[in-house]
């Protein structure tokens, strides 16, 4: 027996170190373990870790297959059975693997296995599996042996092979013996983070809800030292266990159930990441389709430093990259041996829910979640807490947070310098034969672009001083900040710009070409060129690389969102169009005139009551040219004649409803583009607010700008910005990828303008070619 290999050694041996969530070679490592010589305790600690792997992959794939595989050879009865019960499932997918174990043949034999854990008894490694689990949450062998039923009642931690457990009912001796968390030896189970879907799978008891009402909702609880308490430790290491499930009696859940969502039979995979104090972690779960069961556990880690009062770390729950579902969990923090009191208590409070992201389960991977602005409640009785950074990027490793205070400075200077030359958007009408193209020997227009690379190269500047990283070429952005866009749009990461850099040839060549990228700055930008860049490159804007996907954080039900098959907007077949008289009359004219060119029907309006009355023929295009206005700290848009009654030409923030967008909430909603226009530098504030008003009015998508522009230069670009959509050919391009097309091809004949434009709305909405309805 001394040459045999026992826990320590082979833990030691797979590299998987207690503290490992999840290594990427698991599966392998495990397999391979079969063909060492193994102790008794050592087999039981790798069939259940191979077993945990059968139950928490999907079906067919490469793991669990390769776990499968394995499992056979392991000579414990308990797998066995387990094994015999699977493959009596003629439903079960991998079942071609598991015929040795129904017709005798596998090796080892029935003769040699190994009676461990309950003996052949079903549920063996199941049970196995949820008292190893009681055991992490803090029950030791002299804990009474009913606190291991009631544990199991409140949390779900029922084996699958035996729905009831009679109270008195104990943790397997094995575990007691070989594997107590109270001896400090290891786990009973290889390491990965806490439960996953396997162990989620058993239906929870405490709250149960329907089949068809989702109930379940982040869970959360705090461990130190491997017990559970109701605060942080200050000067120590702690860990947020985070799971969705029902409530959970013995932890603290979320005030907002997850959004239901349809959840296929295997589940979702999804990430949790944690941010906080610049500190971050992650790991991935398995969501499990039936409404009464629960997730996996995360173990997020975390040290709160000596002196540490409050901790309010943001959790981030990411399908495919997007944000599913976003929670903030805080709680106080005390110093080591300090008694917790009754104020003491651990709080989940949802920041942001997504169900739209589950819908489209062949959706576009997002590379990043950015999340913009804070919106924490102060918590009673704590101490003031330090400013959240303005922006956090979530890109599957955990949260990373960076100050953004040049942000507002950009903006204001969009709205007091950019819009204010009339060069900006009627270039191509100046241009020699109306040859429409980016007039690239224009000193107004190098000028112009120059100082927007500046203003862009500051903010990458800013965030690169703090280890910012390029978020790659998707990003989904939850923006907090009512008051304000995050300028993404606006970055310009190829350096900046010396006062007589020209444009870069490569970059206006590719750019009227249609391609995607500038082939001589392709390369990462050099250290010396991120203060002194000798060309201008447009590609350097993120406006024209990246595919920037603005949401609401809040539960999409009312905006309007894409839902599993149905993805498609409707072809551009008839359009509403109105507009402030401050727009000029051979503008207003001369846009109406295009409309009327194009295919479909064009619904004119001259005050708010014609508006309505065109929506109710539901136009796929809503066209708005309004003046922005303030009157008595009350923000208006106003649409006709400024002779007109208030009644009939303003339109307050107030008064924004679905009746001046989508009546009847039809899905798809409509595209509605809206280039509010002023007479002054104004501020952007109330604009920004009214602009996200219109989108919760079931809107699809909301088309604008960084920030206002003058009336003189709204209609060409709303023109320009509407014959592009209407030429659209692409049914498989989302609209994400539509949007910087458009961007690349405005610009590319002089609307300098196209490098600010915003869109609000899911990405993923498709866009049904004009031509292909007709």
């Amino acid at each position: 027996m001394s040459n045999l290999i026992e826990v320590d050694e082979l833990a030691r041996r797979l590299g998987l170190a207690a503290t490992e969530a999840d290594s990427p070679g698991r599966a392998a490592a495990l397999a391979g373990a079969v063909e060492l010589p193994l102790g008794p305790a050592a087999w039981v600690w790798l069939a259940t870790g191979l077993w945990r792997l059968i139950r928490e992959q999907p079906a067919g794939s490469v793991a669990r297959r390769q776990a499968l595989a394995a499992a056979v050879k392991v000579p414990l009865r308990s797998m066995r059975e387990s094994l015999r019960r699977l493959a009596a499932d003629e439903g079960e997918p991998d079942r071609d693997l598991l015929v040795v174990v129904l017709d005798g043949t596998a090796v080892p034999a029935a003769a040699d296995l190994i009676d461990d854990l309950a003996g052949s008894a079903p549920g063996g490694l199941d049970d196995f599996l949820a008292a190893e689990q009681v055991a992490v949450h803090s029950f030791d062998e002299n804990e009474p042996d009913g606190s291991v039923a009631r544990h199991r009642e409140a949390t779900g931690h029922v084996p699958a092979g035996d729905r009831d457990i009679p109270p008195g009912t104990a943790m397997p001796p094995t575990v007691r013996r070989d594997f107590g968390s109270a001896g400090g030896r290891p786990r009973a189970m290889p390491p990965d983070g806490g439960r996953q879907a396997g162990a989620a799978a058993a239906p929870q008891t405490d709250g149960a809800a329907p089949a068809d009402v989702e109930q379940r909702r982040v869970n959360a609880q705090i461990l130190h030292a491997g017990r559970v308490r109701r605060s942080f430790v200050s000067g120590a290491d702690n860990v947020i266990r985070c799971w969705i499930g029902l409530k959970d009696a013995a932890a603290a859940a979320a005030n907002e159930a997850i959004p239901r969502v349809d959840i296929p039979a295997e589940g979702l995979e999804l990430t949790a990441e944690l941010y906080w104090n610049e500190q971050r972690d992650a790991r991935r779960l398995i969501l499990p389709a039936e409404r009464t069961a629960r997730s996996g556990d995360c173990d997020l880690r975390l040290h709160v430093p000596e002196g540490e009062r409050f901790v309010s770390a943001e959790i981030m729950f990411r399908y495919r990259g997007r944000a599913f579902e976003v929670v903030r969990v805080e709680a106080f923090a005390l110093a080591a041996g300090e008694e917790e009191e009754a104020h003491h208590q651990l709080q989940v409070r949802v920041q942001a829910s997504r169900r739209d992201v589950i819908a489209v389960a062949d959706s576009q991977p997002v590379d990043a979640t950015l999340v913009y602005g804070d919106d924490r409640a102060q918590p009673a009785g704590a101490e003031t807490l330090p400013p959240s950074p303005a922006l956090r990027v979530f890109g599957g490793e955990g949260g990373r947070g960076f100050d953004l205070d040049d942000a507002a400075q950009a903006i204001r200077w969009l709205n007091e310098a950019l819009f204010s030359t009339e060069k900006l958007v009627v270039r191509r009408q100046a241009a020699q034969g109306g040859d429409d193209r980016l007039d690239a020997d224009d000193p107004d227009v190098r000028t112009l672009l120059r100082d927007m690379a500046r203003h862009g190269a500051g903010l990458y500047n800013q965030l690169c001083d703090q280890g910012f990283t390029d978020p790659g070429e998707r990003i989904q952005v939850l923006n907090h900040d009512p008051d304000t866009y995050v300028p993404l749009e606006f970055v310009y990461d190829r350096g900046y710009p010396v006062s007589d850099a020209p444009l870069c040839q490569h970059g206006l060549a590719a750019l009227e070409a249609g391609e995607g990228g500038c082939p001589a700055c392709a390369m990462p930008t050099v250290a010396e060129e991120r203060s002194a860049a000798p060309v201008i490159c447009p590609f350097g804007f993120w406006s024209l690389r990246k595919i920037i996907e603005r949401v609401a954080p809040g539960e999409g039900s009312q905006e309007s969102v894409p839902r599993g098959v149905r993805r498609a907007l409707p072809a551009i077949d008839a359009v509403a169009f109105a507009s402030s008289h401050l727009v000029p009359d051979d503008e207003r004219a001369a846009t109406r005139d295009a409309l009327q060119r194009s295919p479909g029907q064009v619904a004119v309006a001259e005050d708010w009551l014609q508006w309505r009355a065109a929506l109710r023929t539901h136009p796929p295009l809503l066209v708005v040219l309004p003046h922005h206005g303030v009157h008595a700290a009350l923000d208006y848009l106003e649409i006709g004649d400024p002779a007109l009654g208030e009644d009939l030409g303003k339109l307050s923030h107030a008064q924004i409803d679905r009746g001046c967008v989508n009546p009847d909430g039809r899905d798809p909603g409509p595209i509605v583009l809206l280039l509010g226009c002023q007479t002054g530098a104004q501020t952007e504030t109330g604009y920004v607010q009214i602009t996200r008003r219109i989108q919760q009015q079931h809107a699809a998508i909301v088309l604008g700008t960084l920030a206002q522009i003058l009336g003189r230069h709204a209609a060409p670009l709303a023109r320009e910005l509407v014959a592009e959509l209407m030429a659209v050919e692409d049914v498989q391009a989302d609209f994400g990828t539509i949007m910087r097309r458009v961007r690349r091809r405005m610009l590319a004949r002089g609307y300098l303008m196209a490098l600010c434009l915003v869109a609000l709305g899911d990405a993923e909405w498709h866009l049904t070619p004009t031509r292909a309805a007709g």
